[in-house]
């Protein structure tokens, strides 16, 4: 049997439907606002990657020009609508700027390009140093020089931000769309950060550049100075050689005029002593009177001692020891020069030089030579 419905249903049963359908609707519009914003998210998320991406790859680059081809590279994965990408760099001059690289459509302005400051946006984003965006009718109707180029490659919508480095702008970094409505405020947004992590690098790069000239420069000098120290070295080690050699002829020098031995006969022979006696003079004294009384076959020597400065205990002594040495040797030592004060320092030494034949002038020593030679029959024949 089937249920009975009243007239008064009707309005009710359609209230309800539509309020139901109309929470339907809201639902399906919430689910897609929820799925845009999820979009939205996932590309931020991917643009976010390819910049961290783009960040790696040009730490890894190893120009600065490899800089500029990597960015521009990027940016057309990093906004996927554009059609065209490049870097403009600034002349060191200020007046123009140059289009160095392109990725995408390069047909209206090729790589190598160079565009006035004035009348471009690519000057006018250096000027105002900030992103520009221009699309739509805007776009249509500007008579930059750059946009109208862009604009006959069929470009409708462009997006430029500047590469600051340093606190100086030196440069654009550029970006083409056919679609008009190709860019948003937060493209822009994106695109600055873009260029100012390229500035940022090319900034470090730069750095790193003049460091290592000034590394190298600083290196060469070292290697100058080092040279030259070393050439110094050398030098002194030459005059060190040369003065050694000097000393060493004065020396050789000094010690024949210091202990020479004159003779005066084939028997007789006179040794004259001046200045101070050291041990090393003493020990040449010794050695050249002995050398020269057995060469000459002498059997007297005549040590004068007028010209020595002092004679203490130690040439005393060496006189002592010279003499007994001739003695070895058959020849007698006679001892001549002996001054008053001389022998007044001897006897307050206690030394005893009385096994020494002495006489006061070498004149009367070389007569008592004579006269000793003459009784040995030894004497007669002189020396040329």
């Amino acid at each position: 049997m089937d249920s009975f419905q009243s007239p008064q249903d009707g309005p009710l049963l359609r209230a309800l439907l539509a309020e139901k359908e109309a929470r339907l609707e809201e639902e399906r519009r919430a689910r897609q606002q929820l799925e845009a914003e999820l979009r939205a998210l996932q590309d931020e998320a991917a643009r976010l990657t390819l910049l961290n991406e783009l960040s790696q790859k040009i730490g890894l680059a190893e120009s600065e020009a490899a800089f500029y081809r990597t960015a521009a590279h990027y940016a057309t994965r990093i906004f996927p609508i554009i059609e065209r990408a490049s870097v403009a760099l600034l002349s060191p001059d200020g007046c123009s700027l140059s289009l160095f690289t392109i990725e995408g459509n390069a047909a209206s302005l090729p790589a190598g390009t160079t565009l006035p400051f004035e009348g471009t946006v690519v000057g006018l984003t250096a000027r105002e140093r900030r992103a520009v965006v221009v699309a739509g009718d805007e776009f249509e109707k500007t008579e930059l020089l750059d946009w109208v180029r862009l604009r006959g490659a069929g470009l409708r919508a462009t997006m430029t931000a500047p590469l600051i480095s340093g606190g100086r702008v030196i440069g654009t970094l550029n970006t083409g769309s056919s679609r008009p409505d190709a860019f948003s405020a937060e493209d822009a947004e994106l695109l600055l950060k873009l260029s100012t992590l390229l500035a940022a690098h090319v900034e470090r790069w730069r750095l790193l550049t003049e460091l290592r000239a000034s590394l190298e420069e600083t290196r060469k000098h070292e290697r100058e100075l080092q040279r030259e120290l070393d050439e110094r070295a050398a030098a002194e080690r030459e005059r060190a050689a040369l003065r050694e050699q000097i000393i060493e002829a004065q020396q050789r020098r000094l010690k024949e005029v210091s202990a020479p031995m004159i003779p005066i006969t084939d028997a007789i022979m006179v040794m004259p002593l001046i200045g101070i006696m050291d041990a090393a003079r003493a020990e040449h004294a010794l050695e050249s009177v002995l050398n020269g009384a057995r060469e000459r076959g002498a059997e007297i020597v005549i040590i004068d001692i007028t010209g020595m400065q002092q004679v203490g205990s130690y040439a005393a002594g060496s006189l002592i020891k010279t003499a007994n040495a001739l003695r070895l040797l058959g020849v007698q030592t006679v001892v001549t020069g002996v001054r008053p004060e001389v022998a007044k320092t001897l006897v307050q030494l206690g030394i005893d030089m009385g096994a020494l034949t002495t006489r006061g002038t070498l004149k009367d020593a070389i007569a008592y030579a004579f006269e000793s030679t003459r009784a040995r029959g030894s004497g007669s024949s002189t020396s040329t």
